[in-house]
C-alpha cells in the first residue's frame, strides 16, 4: 500500500492503520536521510520528522488534495536535512573571541565584584530619589542638552540644573546612609 492509501485507511478508522503508516514511511524516509547525512544522524533525523509528522496528524487531519502526504513528509524531511547541515558547519565554526571587557584577569576578580556592587548601590539610591531629579540626573549622564530636556519637561534650564545638583546630593546621601547600614543576611543565601 502506498502512503496516501494507508492514510486513507487511518482516516476511514481502520485498526492498526496508524502504525502501519508510521513503518511505511519510516522505511522510506531512512534511506533517503542515508543518502543525505552522516549514518549517525539518519535514525535521529527520521524520528524527528515522524514526530512532526504524527503532531500535524493530531492537530488536523490531512486530507487528499494535490499534495500527497508523502510530500508533505518528504517536505518535512527536507528541512530536516537543511537544519541538520547548518548545525553541523555551525559546529565547525570557531567560536568567537570574548569581547575585552569580558577579559578579566585573575587577580582582579575582587575588582569586578567591587565595581558590581557599587553598580547595585548606585542603582539603588537613583531608585530612592524622586523622579524628577532622577530624571534629571539621567538626562545629564546621558550628555543630553539642558535645553531640550527644559523645553520637552515645560521647565526652565535653571531648574533643570538645579534638579541636577540636588540629584547628586540626594544620591550622595542616599549611598552614605546604605553604606552605614550594617547587612543583614538574605534568607537565599
Amino acid at each position: 500500500m502506498t502512503l496516501d492509501e494507508l492514510l486513507d485507511a487511518l482516516n476511514d478508522g481502520e485498526p492498526r492503520a496508524e502504525e502501519r503508516l508510521f513503518q511505511r514511511l519510516r522505511v522510506e524516509l531512512l534511506p533517503f536521510f542515508k543518502k543525505r547525512v552522516q549514518a549517525s544522524d539518519a535514525e535521529d533525523l527520521t524520528q524527528e520528522t515522524l514526530a512532526i509528522v504524527a503532531k500535524r496528524l493530531r492537530t488536523t487531519p490531512f486530507e487528499r488534495g494535490p499534495v500527497s502526504f508523502r510530500s508533505f513528509a518528504f517536505g518535512v524531511a527536507w528541512f530536516r536535512v537543511r537544519d541538520n547541515r547548518r548545525a553541523k558547519v555551525r559546529d565547525q565554526l570557531p567560536l568567537p573571541p570574548f569581547p575585552e571587557w569580558c577579559d578579566v584577569p585573575e587577580s582582579s576578580l575582587d575588582e569586578a565584584a567591587m565595581t558590581l556592587q557599587q553598580s547595585a548601590l548606585l542603582h539603588a539610591a537613583l531608585v530612592a530619589i524622586k523622579t524628577c531629579y532622577r530624571r534629571a540626573l539621567e538626562s545629564r549622564l546621558r550628555d543630553e542638552d539642558p535645553r531640550e530636556f527644559a523645553e520637552a519637561e515645560g521647565i526652565e534650564v535653571g531648574t533643570v540644573r538645579s534638579r541636577v545638583h540636588r540629584a547628586l546630593e540626594l544620591v550622595r546621601a542616599e549611598i552614605e546612609a546604605r553604606r552605614r547600614t550594617p547587612r543583614t543576611a538574605s534568607p537565599t543565601g
